[in-house]
């Protein structure tokens, strides 16, 4: 740590060094990591670690703790030493121990000096970089720059932007991030990988050294119950950790793992189903921004501020886990999983199945129509004849795009939406042209790579919108997306914690004359939808079976649709040459009245 040549002067260094200690104390945001904490053991000098570096490292801190000592004692004097080695000096130390460089572990020393999204109480003046880059040097007081001023939903996109392919290629790409909506939302521009995932390195071990310790108390500010912190970013998190196991895979992979598991694992089997995607906006400031930008027609629900239930999303494929089938669905519900490469692979063989695929036909003398389910529940809506009064179609739970692609070639306008970041992102990347690929698993570790081919122009595919939503929250949409003449809900609604408030959506989205396409196994878990939300699949108090399939036609009956297709349909889902998972789903078509 540079200390030789400071440029602080003592008010300038008495408000750097309160407004750390202000950080460290604010427990209405944080209750750091203490040394009960599964983070802890972490915290210290890893096997690697030689004599002479810890040294140089005590040397280096004494040295700048000296300094401030010297300079202010009165700071340290009012609010003790201990204070001041709290969560800053856990993410520096965590960082050591992950063997970073020691740009990207300074900088974990100074993160949140300017004020965070998250965090704008106290701050230091940007006027004051030059003295911040005085001590601990130009490439680390840059990220502790983006830090503060970044949208992190910004940082988010870039992460489920990455897919495996990027491993050890494209090092020249350039990255942009965008400043919060309050500062302006400038880009800020990271030129090369190598700083990407710095800050991804570091964004990780900020949240993984307080994520247990913020999980002990409620948070008015980041709208958390007890024990919901955990639910923050969930996806995103999950998936930074995946890329740091294979981008920096001989430096972090046999570290970061077992680190991050052992600190999700301190987590309630209470919380596992939340995640919250967006920081709410913490300033009067930021809740202005948030406003103008919703005036302005950007789709960001209130819900998206709030832990909900993993399990909202819909791929329109089959459920928001890494398979379709009942035997996996109960135990992938709570791991994210539907945010990983394998899940993101699966749901691109569904929706755009590569030659491998059809390799099934040689396997069975089954005559069912197998592949290209999403495709397929595109056409049936086509064939059931909407009433075209706007020419807008609507896919509920959208996936990776195959099915709202297919919609498209019958329509002027397409919404699609789905829970999951990954799916969405890549989406748009199909969509924008980019040559996207996948893996189709062939034998154990053994796969081979494929590209999507989507078969429809580049200008029929322009009228799909993509976003990312929920399901459960139709009915606030419909302002802001219009009435359809066509809707799809494609193995969705058993995935949903409230099927009913979607269905019930749907004469506020519909025009008269439109057709809502339902299709759906019933599967039914409470690791998905409440028991007491299951619209079948249950014998009621006077031992009466109750059947999925009775009570929707009663609800769409209700709520003023008609009956008019009734049938089943299969897919498969490809878990390696030699096994599929075989789905009967139920399809039935509605016609508003």
């Amino acid at each position: 740590m540079k200390t030789g040549r400071v440029y602080l002067n003592n008010s300038t260094l008495l408000f750097v060094v309160s407004t750390l200690i202000i950080i460290i104390n604010t427990t209405q945001y944080y209750t750091y990591a203490s040394s009960t904490h599964a983070v802890s053991k972490w915290k210290s000098p890893n096997s690697n670690t030689s004599l002479q570096q810890a040294k140089q490292w005590q040397e280096e801190d004494d040295t700048l703790h000296s300094y401030i000592s010297k300079s202010i004692p009165a700071v340290l004097e009012h609010t003790g030493s201990e204070a001041f080695d709290a969560h800053l000096k856990g993410v520096q130390a965590i960082l050591r121990y992950w063997d970073a460089p020691k740009h990207v572990y300074n900088a974990g020393l100074l993160h949140s000096i300017y004020g965070t999204e998250g965090f704008q109480g106290f701050a230091l003046p940007l006027s004051e970089r030059d003295a911040i880059r005085g001590l601990i040097g130009n490439k680390a007081e840059r990220l502790c720059w983006i830090f503060c001023m970044v949208d992190r939903s910004t940082v988010d996109e870039t992460v489920f932007n990455w897919n495996i392919n990027d491993v050890n290629n494209t090092q020249d790409r350039q990255f942009t991030f965008r400043a919060r909506p309050e500062l302006g939302r400038f880009d800020i521009k990271l030129l090369n990988k190598s700083l990407w995932l710095d800050f991804v390195e570091l964004t990780l071990a900020d949240w993984l050294e307080q994520v247990q310790g913020a999980a002990e108390t409620p948070s008015t500010l980041f709208n958390w119950k007890k024990g919901e912190a955990y639910a923050y970013r969930r996806t995103a998190y999950a998936k930074m950790l995946d890329i740091l196991c294979h981008e920096r895979h001989d430096r972090l992979a046999h570290i970061i793992k077992g680190m991050y598991a052992d600190v999700y694992e301190t987590e309630s089997s209470d919380t596992r189903h939340l995640v919250q995607l967006r920081t709410p906006p913490p300033s009067d400031a930021a809740k202005l921004a948030l406003e103008a930008l919703r005036a302005a027609g950007e789709n960001i629900p209130e819900e998206l501020l709030w832990p909900q239930p993993l399990e909202i999303d819909g791929a329109s494929t089959c459920s928001s886990s890494n398979t379709c089938s009942d035997e996996t669905v109960a135990k992938d519900s709570i791991d994210n999983v539907y945010e990983s490469d394998d899940s993101l692979n699966m749901y691109l063989e569904l929706h755009y199945p590569s030659g491998k695929s059809e390799e099934l036909i040689d396997h069975t003398d089954s005559v069912i129509p197998l592949l290209r389910f999403p495709q397929r529940v595109a056409e049936l809506l086509q064939s059931l004849q909407p009433v075209k009064t706007n020419n807008r179609a609507l896919d509920v739970g959208c996936s990776v795009g195959g099915s709202a692609f297919r919609l498209a070639t019958y329509f002027d306008h397409v919404e699609a939406f789905d829970y999951s970041e990954n799916f969405i992102a890549t989406a748009k990347r199909i969509q924008s042209g980019e040559q996207v690929s996948f893996q189709v698993p062939i034998e154990g570790e053994i796969s081979e790579k494929a590209i999507v081919e989507t078969n429809i122009d580049a200008s029929i595919m322009k009228k799909v919108n993509f976003f990312r939503g929920n399901a459960c929250a139709l009915n606030e949409y419909a302002d802001s997306v219009g009435t359809f003449d066509g809707v799809i809900i494609s193995n969705l609604l058993c995935r949903l914690p409230d099927p009913q408030a979607t269905l019930n959506a749907l004469p506020k989205i519909v025009n008269k004359g439109g057709v809502v396409v339902i299709v759906t196994p019933f599967s039914w878990f409470e690791e998905y939808t409440p028991k007491n939300k299951w619209l079948g699949g249950y014998v009621d108090t006077d031992g009466k079976s109750i059947y999925s399939k009775d009570s929707l036609i009663d609800t769409m009956t209700r709520l003023g649709f008609e009956k008019i297709y009734d049938k089943q349909m299969s897919l498969v889902i490809r878990e390696h040459q030699r096994k599929y998972q075989l789905i009967i789903s139920d399809a039935t078509g509605w016609r508003k009245l």
